[in-house]
């Protein structure tokens, strides 16, 4: 059973505040999973995050700051707004997503708050990818970073991380991984174009910039062979210099269509006319054991994977017999992967059909959803050692 009841009262329930400085309102990991999956087992949710306008979804209270200009602002202004909106709203766990806002999290701490610092990210990875850097800068920033989140976690009461791999490097004792496996219900198999009649579109969907490799998909789309009338199909904001000028300027063949940022419930639509789908990350420190929530969608939705040749996503495409793995800084290598998928489509379908079942058994929401909520029993009950209640 629950360890609370959504009959209750909201007064009567367990407050739970997530808060982000950097995510977006529809964030999916912090909205759509994690908010949605604790206001199901009753606990009274909210979010502050930079939005237009305080809302509800799905039982999840929307409390919105203004929407930062510019990072400086975003760092300043917006962490300042941020704190004072989740005192105000009196949590009994604190959950926060940013490592900009560990001195938050710390001064909520401070004050009794139970405090989660769920890491999306291996944040001292990325100091290392900043190129523009010198060296000596890059290692005192991980430093930096290493010793910052150290201080935190030392204070903070629990540490959710979103990759086995991240969980590696925090205290043992009170971190958990939760993973972002999709929930399946999002993705039914049935209904969209059978896969034998579809056009030869590949999808990617989420944030895309350089560094996801947008300029070798684009270019590797212009190397499959004209019979195949090969198409991609980009569906998510776009990060600068990456905009639909400059997919225009090496889009020689017009192949490319960016179809603008969409809801949740209209990517079922789209993976339903695509053959593939495709992530061409490059070879940076922070994406090389990645776990892109764009990975495991495709899977749900029975797509074949394009994917970087590194070493978790080949041991998903490799493990679960469902895709190719490529040399994402070649755009040869992507076409002919593409290629394959387009000229062999009974071979590609069961690609598709073996990833769905892999996901089925191994990688779905719902294991991760109860240990959530087994986190939460423990901060919420009396007793922290407690559990008020075991799930099946």
């Amino acid at each position: 059973m629950s360890p609370v009841s959504s009959n209750q009262p909201i007064a009567s329930r367990p407050r739970v505040v997530h808060f982000s400085s950097v995510h977006s309102a529809d964030d999916v990991r912090i909205l759509h999973k994690e908010g949605k999956s604790l206001a199901a087992e009753g606990y009274d949710v909210n979010f502050v995050v930079p939005h237009t306008q305080d809302e509800e979804r799905d039982g999840v209270r929307i409390h919105a700051v203004p929407i930062p200009k510019n990072r400086r602002e975003r760092t300043t202004r917006t962490v300042w707004q941020v704190y004072r909106k989740v005192l105000g709203l009196k949590p009994q766990v604190a959950h926060f997503h940013d490592p900009e806002l560990i001195p938050v999290g710390m001064l909520l701490k401070m004050r009794g708050i139970r405090v989660v610092y769920d890491v999306h990210e291996d944040y001292s990875a990325t100091m290392m990818d900043k190129e523009w850097l010198p060296l000596p800068v890059r290692w005192l920033a991980r430093a930096g970073v290493v010793g910052f989140e150290s201080a935190g976690c030392a204070m903070f009461d629990q540490i959710i991380t979103a990759t086995e791999g991240i969980a590696e490097r925090m205290p043992p004792k009170k971190t958990v991984p939760v993973q972002n496996f999709p929930m399946l219900a999002e993705f039914p198999t049935a209904g969209g174009v059978p896969y034998s009649s579809r056009d030869n579109v590949v999808v990617f969907v989420g944030g895309l910039g350089l560094i996801r490799g947008a300029k070798e998909m684009v270019e590797a789309i212009q190397l499959v062979p004209d019979h195949l009338n090969p198409k991609l199909l980009i569906v998510g904001p776009l990060e600068p210099p990456v905009s639909p000028e400059w997919i225009a300027a090496i889009d020689v063949k017009k192949r490319v269509t960016w179809g603008g940022v969409k809801r949740r419930h209209e990517l079922k639509d789209i993976f339903g006319v695509a053959r593939c789908g495709i992530i061409a990350f490059l070879p940076l420190k922070n994406h090389l054991n990645a776990q892109p929530n764009k990975m495991f969608e495709y899977m749900a939705a029975g797509l074949p994977l394009v994917a970087s040749d590194f070493p978790y996503m080949r041991k998903v495409t490799d493990g679960a017999r469902c895709g190719i793995s490529v040399d994402p800084l070649s755009a040869q290598s992507i076409a002919d992967a593409m290629q394959w998928i387009f000229e062999h489509p009974a071979e590609a379908e069961e690609m598709g059909k073996r990833g769905r079942a892999a996901v089925e058994s191994e990688y779905t929401w719902e294991s991760q959803r109860q240990r959530l909520v087994a986190c939460y029993q423990r901060l919420t009950a009396r007793n922290g050692a407690q559990i008020l209640s075991q799930h099946a």
